[in-house]
């Protein structure tokens, strides 16, 4: 009878499964990016989204940012631009600096997009166009609170310099 020898990925993935099953947010982080992009293990969207979903909500800003590329690309998921700015937003809120140039081109592509069906459809009672005027909306009402926020402790900071 032969035994099977582990590989060492084998015996890291089986040792980060069990991490991740006990709640550590960097570990689920990983089986998730393992089981969505199918290296050493066979591509599954649903377990990489659930692992994915698990860490996002302890507040890993590299599984939210994750979470909003999925969501904003449509792969394996439906798109949807307001998920996609959800996270997005969670992940910049941390100083996530992938996200914050993310959020940008997002807006940036979605205010593109309903400039040009604005123009070929001229009214935005398709529906795919609401979806993007409510995204657009998330973003900016993010934006102006942040700008706010940086504005204020701007402020608090020449307060406290001055004699």
């Amino acid at each position: 009878m032969s035994r099977t020898t582990k590989t060492g990925f084998q015996i890291v993935f089986q040792r980060t499964l069990k991490e991740a099953l006990m709640g550590d947010p960097d570990a689920q982080y990983n089986i998730g990016a393992i089981y969505f992009e199918g290296t050493h293990r066979k591509k599954n969207p649903v377990i990489a989204m659930r692992y994915m979903e698990r860490s996002a909500a302890q507040g890993d800003s590299d599984a939210q940012n994750f979470l909003g590329t999925i969501y904003e690309e449509g792969e394996d998921v439906e798109q949807d631009f307001v998920a996609a700015a959800k996270w997005y937003i969670k992940a910049d809120a941390q100083n996530n600096e992938d996200a914050a140039h993310n959020l940008k081109s997002l807006f940036n592509d979605l205010m593109e997009g309903v400039r040009v069906g604005r123009s070929a459809f001229s009214h935005a009672s398709q529906p795919w166009m609401a979806e993007r005027l409510k995204a657009l909306s998330l973003i900016s009402a993010y934006e102006v609170k942040k700008s706010a926020k940086a504005k204020e402790n701007f402020t608090q900071g020449i307060d406290r310099s001055a004699p």
